[in-house]
């Protein structure tokens, strides 16, 4: 390469670095911006095998045996909630009147991290039970390394599980959610005095011209609570829409910064063959 090559390739070489740069900047804000406070559903895969380093934990190293068992008990679909700048995954485990004694680690570059783990409902599927474990993670790109004991196997099995980070959708699923939880433990733990029309009744007639009153001031009070009721659902749907809209904005602005750089780094590969050519 002459002199006069190496000085129009230097430059060229900053822009292509630059392009490349920019998409890896445009996906990471795309990623933060997706787990923004809410509750949200996403693939999870499992496999026995780390998904990285195909290196396996379990004490049975049997891949072709683990594999299909995990595949198997573990829901495709997981939750992933983010609240107040924390996040939080929910997994289902099937066959549960085989599994116990249930924990999690996160591993992240070779280091494993215990994690607390509630359980936080169940659903039937297959004539057994699906168990729902919630957990929280540093990061969803941390590998998720469940523990469990297996009855039928008589010992403990250690397997993997990745979550997508980048197919999140609004929402709760089958799952049971923590931003839920809090909500209907708000509305549940609301001033109510119903039942205050029965206390104290008495034969007297002024007893229960009160009483019948009371009974008139409940009726109004619970159809308050159901018009705030619909209000509050009303607004979630509103803020599940909006996120909804950003989301796919988001991944329009994602698409759009990859394609032009893609067109740049062609532009920019055409134009140093047809130098080197010359």
């Amino acid at each position: 390469m002459n002199k006069e090559n190496k000085i129009l390739t230097s430059p060229l070489k900053m822009i292509i670095i630059a392009a490349v740069i920019s998409i890896a900047v445009a996906i990471a804000n795309i990623g933060v911006f997706a787990i923004s406070d809410g509750a949200y559903t996403t693939g999870a895969s499992a496999s026995y095998a780390h998904p990285h380093t195909g290196k396996i934990i379990d004490a049975g190293n049997n891949p072709s045996l683990g594999d299909g068992m995990v595949k198997g008990i573990v829901e495709k679909t997981a939750l992933v909630e983010r609240v107040g700048g924390r996040t939080y995954v929910t997994v289902g485990i099937g066959l549960s009147s085989a599994v116990s004694d249930f924990k999690v680690y996160t591993e992240r570059g070779g280091s494993y991290t215990a994690r607390a783990v509630t359980k936080t409902g169940s659903f039937g599927k297959d004539g057994d039970t699906v168990t729902q474990y919630r957990f929280e993670v540093s990061s969803l790109d941390d590998i998720i390394a469940p523990e469990m004991y297996v009855g039928p196997m008589g010992r403990n099995v250690k397997y993997f599980i990745k979550i997508n980070s980048s197919g999140l959708s609004p929402g709760t699923g089958a799952y049971n959610a923590l931003l839920a939880q809090k909500t209907s433990s708000a509305q549940s733990s609301s001033p109510s005095d119903s039942g205050s029309s029965t206390s104290g009744q008495s034969s007297s007639k002024d007893t229960t011209s009160k009483d019948s009153k009371d009974t008139e001031i409940d009726d109004k009070e619970s159809t308050t609570d159901d018009e705030t009721t619909e209000e509050s659902e009303d607004k979630e749907k509103e803020k599940d829409s909006k996120k909804s809209k950003e989301s796919k904005k988001s991944g329009i602005r994602l698409w759009l910064v990859i394609g032009l750089s893609t067109v740049i780094i062609a532009g920019i590969a055409a134009y140093i063959f047809i130098r080197r050519r010359k």
